[in-house]
């Protein structure tokens, strides 16, 4: 189970890293990718239900929105990890 868990985080972590990457990828015009308004969909999900706060006048620009996005994604990582800790100490 603890292993499972450990491998679940990992490939959120990789999940996230690449949401992001296409969003740099995408706002920069990288690898002749033009760009897409809905990049930022994938990124948004994985921060679920912390990115719901962008959607209240907090996030007023963009950069604020692109930072709430992964704080949440950092929140959800941070509670999967105290999870599998807790788990490891039952």
């Amino acid at each position: 189970m603890r292993a499972t868990s450990w491998v679940l985080l990992v490939f959120y972590l990789l999940c996230c890293l690449g949401a992001l990457g296409l969003i740099h990828v995408s706002d920069h015009r990288l690898l002749g990718l033009q760009p897409d308004p809905l990049a930022h969909s994938f990124a948004w999900l994985l921060a679920l239900p912390w990115s719901l706060l962008t959607l209240f006048s907090l996030a007023g620009t963009p950069t604020v929105a692109y930072a709430l996005t992964i704080a949440g994604m950092l929140l959800n990582l941070g509670l999967g990890v105290v999870w599998v800790k807790r788990c490891k100490a039952a």
